[in-house]
């Protein structure tokens, strides 16, 4: 099929294309997830996990747990060594984590500032509802900037506004 709208076509994969100031895009699906350790410096990373739990634990001694609609969002900023952990918590079945993440690079008036991270809790994330004249529901929630009157809860500058749609009939 043809669009001359469309310019070009690529594949889908782990990791989504970007430009500045995405570094990284990726939605990710596991049953028997691996931990990790890594080192991030000049960017933040915006972690949204649909379904499962995930741990983490940092080099400035941030740690915690957060599953199921939650959101972190890390400013590594001058650097940090940080752990992501994924909890067995079914030894008789699989244990589904699924989530997507977003790395963005600061500007570089920004770059080296003290690392810090955040937790946003899924029921303090605003949700915008709003049905088309079809009875569609169209839900965005609002993880960073704002959308009308509604704004996200964060409590720090945004980069950019960051949102999640959900489409429903």
């Amino acid at each position: 099929m043809y669009n001359k709208l469309i310019s070009d076509i690529k594949p889908l994969g782990f990791t989504w294309e970007t430009i500045d100031p995405f570094l990284l895009c990726v939605h990710h699906l596991d049953h028997y997830p691996e931990e990790n350790d890594e080192p991030h410096r000049g960017f933040e990373t915006i972690t949204v996990v649909l379904e499962g739990y995930v741990g983490h634990s940092d080099s400035h001694a941030a740690a915690g747990r957060y599953g199921n609609g939650d959101v972190q969002w890390m400013t590594a900023g001058a650097g940090l060594q940080h752990a992501e952990i994924f909890p067995l918590l079914n030894k008789e079945k699989t244990n589904p984590l699924e989530l997507f993440q977003i790395w963005l690079n600061l500007p570089e008036a920004k770059k080296m500032c003290k690392p810090y991270y955040e937790m946003l809790w899924t029921e303090d994330i605003p949700v915008h509802r709003e049905k088309d004249t079809n009875g569609k529901l169209t839900e965005v929630t609002i993880v960073a900037g704002e959308l009308g009157d509604m704004k996200a809860r964060r409590t720090w500058d945004s980069v950019l506004p960051i949102v999640k749609h959900n489409f429903r009939n």
